[in-house]
């Protein structure tokens, strides 16, 4: 008797049970059944085949277990499914090893069955075949860590992961997140005193420095080594495995904004760098001093091509911290953002956003010089435009009114919008009905982009 004789005689026992519970859809069953065995028993067979008949079978099961109960006939049918569906996903997986996403789809449907022996067999066979993809140690990985809570089996497997994947970001990021995890008693935001650590706790911090040399062995990715220390820097306890990445990154990296950003926004936070002699700063004022000649320092060493970065990252910093408190240290956060604006323009590295953020800084006299500047270096810029032209109707000042305004429409044409409904709204205000409809005829006939609005 052939494979798939045997296999229809079995379908046709299990369809029976069927008959006593659904009869009208019991034919349709052995109809469709026998259709999908003789597709993946033929010689034009393909991979889609095993995926419609896996389907299928799904969409049985799914109209079964939601009525069946333990030990009737209904449990009986899905569990025959179940197994039916699980050795179609043995079959095509086996057929086309080369196809991970076969396998991962299998370890999905196990984990709904909720079989952790299932799933154990599953993984088993997807670590063995399928070694050279990164995802599969990672799933794996989770499902014992998340599912059986069994975070030994978790680590194992990462750390076999990685001896294939030697440079896998990935999988370092797991399980150095893994080994937080265990640091922290799964508390990510509990405080550790490091020096009230125990045993077991001291031995996730040398297997956090193991990792972190492994890493600077197979990864070169300077922005790799700042998001690890960023992910480290909130635990006090790590500082060893932090001072390591930070001098990793000051010997190899010290040409780049991010280097130099990054041990700037430590200072800032009062946190240690291991280049310094001096304890970190506790008070807003003396971090920000330290910060801000951080910055400096970075600018006076990074090349050219970095230089227009690290100044947007300074600024910003100290944008951010003017915000954070009004009545701390507020008259020295003003004037180092104003003195950085300043040093930034004559370096020719302002941004845009900056351009504005210094406009708000300064007296009536200065805006319009600042805007100026501002727009010649952007001469695309919308938000410019639209405060060179405020600063123009809180003057009342008709005849800079229509000078800005018609120079910012032949500038932006279609992205204009914004201006013409400034104009406009000055024009309601203080203008007759003969400008105003004279000003909205000329804006019909603008790009689709302001006349559609204007309409």
């Amino acid at each position: 008797m052939s494979g798939i004789q045997r296999r229809i005689e079995r379908i046709c026992q299990e369809t029976e049970q069927l008959r006593r519970i659904t009869p009208k859809r019991y034919r349709d069953i052995v109809r469709m059944r026998r259709y999908y065995e003789h597709k993946i028993s033929a010689s034009s067979r393909n991979k889609q085949d095993f995926l419609d008949y896996i389907e299928y079978e799904k969409g049985i099961l799914n109209s079964f277990c939601p009525s069946k109960k333990p030990g009737d006939n209904a449990s009986y049918i899905g569990n025959s499914i179940c197994n039916r569906i699980k050795e179609l996903y043995s079959m095509v997986t086996q057929r086309y090893r080369d196809d991970v996403s076969l396998a991962l789809a299998h370890f999905d449907f196990s984990k709904q069955l909720k079989s952790e022996s299932c799933t154990s067999v599953v993984i088993n066979n997807m670590t063995k075949n399928y070694a050279h993809n990164v995802e599969i140690w990672q799933v794996a990985a989770k499902w014992y860590a998340d599912t059986k809570k069994d975070l030994s089996q978790a680590r194992r497997h990462l750390c076999k992961g990685l001896t294939f994947h030697k440079d896998s970001k990935v999988l370092y990021t797991e399980v150095i997140k893994l080994e937080m995890f265990c640091l922290t008693g799964g508390n990510l935001h509990v405080k550790l005193d490091k020096h009230a650590l125990s045993d077991t706790q001291k031995l996730n911090i040398e297997k956090l420095q193991t990792y972190v040399k492994e890493i600077i062995t197979h990864i070169k990715d300077y922005e790799y080594y700042i998001e690890l220390l960023n992910y480290l820097s909130e635990h006090k306890a790590t500082d060893e495995v932090q001072d390591t990445i930070i001098i990793y990154l000051m010997e190899n990296f010290p040409n780049k904004a991010q280097t130099w950003n990054v041990i700037a926004q430590r200072d800032y936070k009062g946190l240690l760098n291991p280049m310094d002699k001096e304890s970190p700063e506790k008070k807003t004022k003396p971090k920000l001093t330290k910060c801000i000649n951080r910055y400096k320092e970075g600018l006076s060493k990074v090349p050219p091509e970095e230089k227009e970065q690290l100044w947007a990252f300074y600024l910003n910093l100290l944008i951010d911290c003017r915000q954070e408190d009004h009545t701390v240290a507020s008259h020295f956060k003003i004037t180092a953002l104003r003195e950085a604006l300043d040093d930034a323009y004559n370096n020719g590295c302002l941004g845009e956003k900056h351009y504005l953020q210094w406009v708000d800084l300064v007296d009536e006299d200065r805006k319009i010089e600042i805007l100026q500047r501002g727009i010649k270096q952007y001469p695309q810029s919308v938000e410019l435009r639209k405060a060179y032209l405020r600063t123009q109707i809180l003057a009342d000042n008709k005849q800079g009114i229509e000078a800005v305004f018609r120079a910012s429409v032949r500038a932006l044409h279609a992205q204009a919008l914004p201006l013409w409904t400034g104009v406009i709204r000055y024009h309601l205000l203080s203008s007759d009905d003969n400008t105003i409809e004279q000003l909205y005829r000329e804006g019909v006939r603008q790009p689709l982009e302001v006349s559609d609005v204007l309409k």
